[in-house]
C-alpha cells in the first residue's frame, strides 16, 4: 500500500516541477521593460508643448523688467545680437506695463510708461483696424491697419514657435517650475534674433518671453470689466476711416427717358 501510495506523489512532484522549472526560465529571460531603451516613462510621454492663452473674454498684463544676471548669462556665449528695433534715444520713456482687457472680438490695451504716461489701444473687428493715441498722453487718435501692429499682439500668437524642436529642458524661471524653450529668427536686415520663452510646467500659461533685451513677465486671471465699450473720439476715427476707404456704390442703371 505504500508504494503505491507514493507513486502517485512522486509523478505529481515531478508533473509540478515540469510545469515551474520553465516559467522560472520564462521570467528570468523576460526583457526588463524597466530598463529597456525602448521603454519611456509615462512623463515623457505625456510631456505636452502646449502654450495655455486666455481665448475668451479675459484680462491678463505684462510687465518688462531687465533680466537677471542667471538669464542674461544665456545670451553670453552666442554673438551679439542687435536689437529688433532701433534703440530709443536715450531718457525717452519706456513701456513699462501694459493691460490688456478682451471681451468678444474687442480689445483694449493700457500701455505704462517709466515717466507715468499711458497709451490706449483698442483692437476691433471692424475691418481689421485698430485705434490708438498717436503717442503717451496724446488727444489726437490715429487708426492702423492690425497687420502692422503684430509685435504689439503680446497674445499667442508670441508663442507659434514653441514645439518638440525648440524645447530645451526643465529649469526654475521666478521660482517657478518651467520649460524652456529657444529659437532664432532672421529680421528683414538679415540679423538673426534670439528668442527665449519660459512655459510654467503645471498650467501650461506662459511666463517669460525675451529677445535678449529685457524680461517681459506675464500674469493672468485679472479682472475682467463689466462693460468695454470704444470711447467715442476713437470711434469717430474708426468711422472715418471706413467711410474713407469704403468702395463708391454701384453706379445706378440709365432708365429710358418718357416720350
Amino acid at each position: 500500500m505504500n508504494k503505491v501510495s507514493w507513486i502517485p506523489a512522486v509523478v505529481g512532484f515531478s508533473i509540478l516541477t515540469c510545469i515551474l522549472v520553465p516559467a522560472r526560465h520564462l521570467a528570468a529571460q523576460e526583457p526588463d521593460k524597466q530598463n529597456s531603451p525602448h521603454h519611456q516613462r509615462p512623463q515623457q510621454q505625456q510631456m505636452s508643448h502646449q502654450v495655455r492663452f486666455p481665448l475668451t473674454d479675459a484680462a491678463w498684463s505684462i510687465s518688462i523688467e531687465p533680466l537677471d544676471p542667471k538669464e542674461a548669462a544665456k545670451f553670453k556665449t552666442q554673438e551679439p545680437q542687435k536689437e529688433a528695433t532701433a534703440a530709443p534715444p536715450a531718457g525717452e520713456p519706456q513701456v513699462r506695463k501694459i493691460s490688456f482687457a478682451r471681451k468678444g472680438v474687442l480689445r483694449r490695451d493700457i500701455r505704462t510708461y517709466t515717466d507715468g504716461n499711458t497709451l490706449e489701444c483698442w483692437w476691433t473687428d471692424q475691418n481689421g483696424l485698430v485705434a490708438m493715441q498717436e503717442k503717451p498722453g496724446s488727444s489726437r487718435i490715429v487708426v492702423m491697419k492690425s497687420g502692422n501692429l503684430q509685435k504689439d499682439r503680446w497674445d499667442a500668437t508670441l508663442f507659434s514657435w514653441i514645439n518638440a524642436v525648440t524645447y530645451k529642458g526643465e529649469e526654475i524661471f521666478r521660482d517657478r517650475p518651467c520649460r524652456r524653450y529657444e529659437t532664432s529668427v532672421t529680421q528683414r536686415n538679415s540679423e538673426k534674433l534670439t528668442l527665449l520663452a519660459w512655459i510654467d510646467s503645471e498650467t501650461n500659461r506662459p511666463i517669460g518671453w525675451t529677445d535678449g533685451g529685457n524680461a517681459t513677465l506675464f500674469a493672468f486671471d485679472e479682472q475682467v470689466p463689466e462693460s468695454l465699450v470704444i470711447p467715442a473720439p476713437y470711434q469717430r476715427e474708426l468711422d472715418r476711416i471706413k467711410a474713407f476707404y469704403a468702395p463708391p456704390p454701384p453706379p445706378q442703371p440709365n432708365r429710358p427717358r418718357r416720350t
